[in-house]
């Protein structure tokens, strides 16, 4: 049985997912805010990350994940398409709908301010490939557009 716990990380949303078998992170948040999920890590009393998932390559998406990594241990995963992205610290921003220009400068302004961790993935996944050898049942489907490594 799983549970399913969001994490307010700035502009997004990370998902710690609770088992018996450990914890695993879907996102880690902007820079900075590894902080929120360790004490939400916390509050449960668990230690026992396996794993932080990236959905893609954005600054609100992987920018604590270098941290968490140090810190827990956990190994980092994206899609091999935004997987050069993240080891090069970028943040491209492929397609944003709605808000598109707010979006773009809120980037700018956002990476002004502070750079993204070079974030190297440990593993990668592509689409139909599963999460299991971590404990987490788990499909990656590859939803290219907001980015071109863009997962659920």
């Amino acid at each position: 049985m799983f549970k399913i716990h969001p994490i307010r990380c700035g502009w997004g949303i990370s998902y710690l997912i609770e088992s018996q078998a450990g914890l695993f992170l879907v996102d880690s948040g902007s820079p900075g805010n590894a902080k929120l999920i360790l004490a939400k890590m916390a509050d449960l009393g668990r230690s026992d990350l396996r794993l932080i998932w990236t959905t893609h390559a954005h600054y609100d998406h992987y920018g604590s994940a270098q941290s968490l990594r140090e810190i827990t241990g956990a190994p980092i995963g994206v899609h091999p398409a935004d997987a050069d992205s993240m080891s090069n610290g970028q943040s491209p921003l492929g397609t944003a709908h709605k808000y598109g220009i707010i979006y773009v400068l809120a980037q700018h302004m956002l990476l002004s301010l502070q750079n993204l961790p070079v974030t190297v993935p440990d593993y990668t996944r592509n689409h139909g490939e599963t999460l299991i050898e971590f404990g987490l049942e788990a499909t990656v489907l590859h939803t290219p557009g907001h980015t071109p490594g863009h997962t659920c």
